[in-house]
């Protein structure tokens, strides 16, 4: 740890998990936590999810839930504000969500919590245009944006379909995320596959 090198975590919030990741963030002495929501209802968000429920329905719902679990968590950040949308056969528009963000950005601005600028699709010009006006719609409310880190966690065959069918596959797409003069974090590789 240093004036370059900072502590920080991850934490994955849910309705069931809320307590821990307060007592998690509480307990050591980070520089910074992010907060993400991967999970509702048990489920993790990802395009099975969209095979039993309408992908508008679910971005609707995941809002709602962001902002009514970062009343009460101990972050500095929210992560991943199009999450649902990695996996959604189309861009879902920020103006089709209007009423849903206004209550996450009030949240948000309300506890001084920084919504995480991430580049992961940023590549794709749909996906830009919709994340810079959901950035430009947080700012208008007296939000914050920071621009973090790029992260590439764990290199697995648990993204086989998603990412590609091959380790090297894999890595090529997590690699993309990385940009110029930005740090990156990488989670360090087994010695043994």
């Amino acid at each position: 740890r240093s004036e370059k090198l900072l502590l920080g975590i991850e934490l994955g919030l849910t309705a069931s998990s809320l307590a821990k990741a307060n007592e998690i963030a509480a307990s050591h002495d980070f520089d910074f936590v992010l907060g993400s929501v991967h999970v509702m209802n048990g489920r993790e968000v990802d395009d099975t999810l969209y095979l039993e429920q309408d992908e508008r329905e679910v971005y609707r719902a995941y809002l709602l839930e962001a902002a009514m679990l970062l009343e009460t968590a101990d972050v500095d950040a929210f992560a991943h504000v199009d999450y649902p949308l990695r996996t959604a056969s189309a861009e879902l528009p920020y103006a089709d969500y209007r009423m849903e963000f206004a209550a996450l950005f009030e949240v948000l601005v309300r506890r001084n919590i920084v919504l995480e600028l991430n580049t992961s699709r940023l590549a794709d010009e749909a996906a830009r245009a919709n994340l810079l006006a959901i950035y430009h719609a947080y700012r208008e409310c007296g939000g914050r944006y920071v621009p973090i880190a790029c992260a590439i966690t764990a290199i697995g065959l648990d993204h086989m379909g998603f990412l590609g069918d091959t380790l090297e596959e894999i890595a090529g797409e997590k690699a993309g995320i990385i940009k110029a003069d930005t740090p990156v974090v990488c989670y360090p590789a087994p010695v043994s596959y």
